[in-house]
C-alpha cells in the first residue's frame, strides 16, 4: 500500500497529463491510501501494546513501512519525482480564475506544457514547442492551442505575461499569466514601461 502511494505521489507529472477527471479520482485514491495507512498504522500499534512477552524487531516492521511510505511520499527532503527528470523550467507562468486555473510552463529544452483545471477538477494538458524572438515567445501545441491566443505571448511590465493586443483572448478579457519569480531565467526580463 506504501509502495502504491509513493509510486502515485511521485509520478505525477505523467498522470496530470491524463485529460478529464482521471486526476481527480487519482487524488481521491491518494486520500483513501493515506485513511487506510494510517488505520493499518492504528491496527499494528494496538497489536504492540497487546503483546506480552519480549517484543521483537519484525513486529514493528509494518508501522515502519507504512510511516516510511507516508514520509517519503509528501516530506521528501530530496524532491525526487517524475519532474525533477523533465527539462529545467525557465519560465513559469499561471493564471487564476474563479473557476479554473491555468499554469504555463516553457522548458529549457524548447518545449512548452499548458495544463489547466477546470470545474470539479476536470483537467486539460497541452504540449508543444516554443521559440523566442526579442519579447515575444511564439507557442506551438501539438494538438490545438489551450487558449485562442494566436501562438504568441509578450513579456511585459508588471511581471506578467500578456497576449498580444490582436488577440480574441484580450476582447474576452484574459489578463494574461503571472510569472512566477523563481522560474525568471536571468535572459528574461520583461519589457520596462518606455518600450510600450
Amino acid at each position: 500500500m506504501s509502495g502504491i502511494l509513493l509510486l502515485i505521489v511521485k509520478t505525477e507529472y505523467y498522470w496530470k497529463q491524463i485529460i478529464g477527471l482521471v486526476p481527480l479520482v487519482v487524488n481521491v485514491i491518494i486520500v483513501l491510501i493515506i485513511v487506510a495507512a494510517v488505520v493499518m498504522m492504528i491496527i499494528s500499534s494496538i497489536r504492540i501494546y497487546k503483546e506480552s512477552g519480549p517484543l521483537k524487531f519484525r513486529i514493528f516492521l509494518p508501522i515502519g513501512i507504512y510511516l516510511f511510505g507516508l514520509i517519503a511520499s509528501f516530506a521528501d527532503p530530496f524532491d525526487i519525482n517524475a519532474e525533477s527528470f523533465q527539462s529545467r523550467a525557465i519560465l513559469k507562468g499561471h493564471f487564476g480564475a474563479i473557476m479554473n486555473t491555468a499554469v504555463i510552463t516553457f522548458r529549457q529544452n524548447g518545449c512548452v506544457e499548458f495544463e489547466g483545471k477546470g470545474f470539479l477538477g476536470y483537467t486539460y494538458f497541452y504540449k508543444g514547442t516554443w521559440t523566442r524572438n526579442g519579447d515575444t515567445l511564439t507557442t506551438e501545441f501539438e494538438i490545438k492551442d489551450p487558449i485562442p491566443w494566436k501562438s504568441q505571448l509578450i513579456l511585459y511590465r508588471d511581471d506578467k505575461l500578456l497576449l498580444p493586443l490582436d488577440s480574441v483572448a484580450v476582447e474576452q478579457h484574459f489578463p494574461g499569466f503571472l510569472l512566477d519569480d523563481e522560474y525568471i531565467d536571468v535572459e528574461f526580463k520583461p519589457r520596462d514601461e518606455k518600450s510600450v
